[in-house]
């Protein structure tokens, strides 16, 4: 690097220069230097004031490996909105404008620009529990169709799920893992990635089936579960009161798996045991499990008062009423709240119904349903979800980022900050005062490993 922009990256971060002295500091800079040089003078001019006074246009090439996002609002953990300027160079978030590298990296020629006016900035969104869409059933899809959701579901900001398997036979889970793995490994650069398979069964109490097939569902032994265990397997919903001496969730547990009490009647104490040998979530709270009672708590009440575990909730006004999304978001701590969309094939399908879990379900409002009127899940993507949520919980956005991220263990993931991977998303916003008015209905652009999509 030219040692007249070291010394003056330097001086930024020491704070010893003012403004006024830098603005003039990085002129002359970029005008003494050619190349290279230039070009990390431009980038740090973007950095640090969202615009650069001298010319640049001969440095900017929409092909690079580099991109400076400029004027973007990002939310930061105060819950309060800021100014924020973003260099990615290759894969990852290499600056922003509050926290800069020791040095800029030599090989950058050339950038692109986005302007990010009238935006927020945000991680891609991470659905762990997601069962299809555009008609596309993820316990039966093909390479191609599972390759085609994954490119079509970045539309909707999110850049990472877990392919949701629910109870089915043996044979037809083992060939849907493998399936799932060999998409994993063909996923073009401009699809979302997949964090590993969501077993949602077959090893659930059948009292509490919701449109599960009984007839496929097995004991939660380990026995069983080995039948169908498999490295890509990160989420596991079970049924902790029929695993004897809990000796399934250790297994798990010990295998890096989470382990998740969903369709069950386990009272609180069965949960609080079962928290002690590594059950670490629950799987949509409050749906298709034991009621919450004042006499017999169960379940829902260890959950909201347990800060070991995460709780997923559909909370699409829906599944969950209104007060009943308050209540969690009331008693439960924030970086344990995880929203999912529990999106089945019928959402974004040109189609009224279609066989899901060897029935037929329907679109009912915003919700599937199957003959007898049960909840089959939701008709909505995460966003929408967001969308629904954001006004009274401005924080809620970590819990479709950052908190997913921390349950699933995926480090470099879900926050804005240097060093993490770039996938981003970037939403319409109007700014009212201090207040940001947003649109999840559609990101106006996605970036994925630094790569911008549209």
């Amino acid at each position: 690097m030219d040692k007249n922009l070291k010394k003056l990256l330097e001086k930024i971060k020491n704070n010893e220069i003012n403004l006024k002295k830098l603005t003039a500091e990085l002129k002359e800079v970029a005008q003494l230097s050619e190349g290279k040089n230039k070009s990390l003078a431009a980038i740090l001019s973007l950095l640090i004031f969202g615009q650069c006074d001298f010319s640049f246009e001969a440095l900017v090439d929409e092909n690079t490996d580099c991109i400076v996002i400029v004027n973007g609002y990002i939310l930061k953990s105060s819950k309060q909105y800021e100014k924020q300027n973003l260099l990615i160079y290759k894969d990852k978030i290499f600056a922003t404008s509050d926290d800069l590298p020791e040095e800029f990296p030599e090989e950058v020629s050339s950038f692109n620009i986005i302007d990010a006016m009238d935006m927020l900035i945000t991680s891609g969104l991470v659905d762990q529990h997601i069962h299809g869409g555009f008609g596309v059933d993820l316990n039966y899809a093909s390479v191609e169709d599972v390759i085609e959701f994954s490119k079509n579901i970045t539309k909707y900001g999110i850049t990472t799920y877990c392919p949701t398997i629910m109870t089915a036979p043996i044979l037809e889970i083992q060939k849907q893992i493998q399936i799932i793995k060999q998409s994993k490994e063909l996923l073009p650069n401009n699809a979302a990635k997949i964090a590993g398979i969501n077993l949602e069964g077959p090893f659930l109490n059948p009292k509490y089936k919701g449109i599960h097939p009984t007839s496929y569902m097995l004991e939660p032994t380990v026995d069983n579960y080995k039948k169908i265990e498999d490295s890509e397997i990160k989420i596991v919903t079970y049924a902790p009161e029929l695993d004897e001496n809990f000796e399934l969730t250790k297994y798990l547990a010990n295998n890096n798996v989470v382990a998740s009490a969903g369709h069950t009647s386990a009272s609180s104490e069965i949960i609080r045991q079962a928290v002690d040998n590594g059950l670490k979530q629950v799987t949509h709270l409050f749906n298709a499990m034991l009621p919450l009672h004042h006499r017999n708590p169960g379940v829902i009440a260890e959950a909201l008062i347990n800060n070991s575990l995460f709780v997923e909730i559909i909370a699409d006004g829906y599944h969950l009423q209104r007060e009943i999304i308050d209540l969690v978001f009331r008693a439960k701590e924030l970086s344990k709240i995880i929203l999912i969309s529990d999106s089945l094939p019928l959402n974004k399908a040109d189609v009224n119904s279609v066989s899901f879990g060897g029935q037929e379900i329907f679109k009912n409002e915003e919700v599937a349903v199957n003959s007898d009127k049960v909840f089959a899940g939701s008709m909505s993507f995460l966003n929408l979800i967001l969308q629904k949520n954001y006004d009274n919980y401005k924080h809620s956005l970590l819990c479709a980022t950052k908190n997913v991220c921390e349950n699933l263990g995926l480090n470099n993931f879900g926050e804005i900050k240097r060093n993490n991977i770039a996938d981003l998303a970037l939403w319409n916003v109007k700014k009212q005062g201090n207040n940001l008015n947003l649109n999840f209905s559609k990101p106006e652009k996605v970036i994925i490993n630094g790569k911008l999509l549209n």
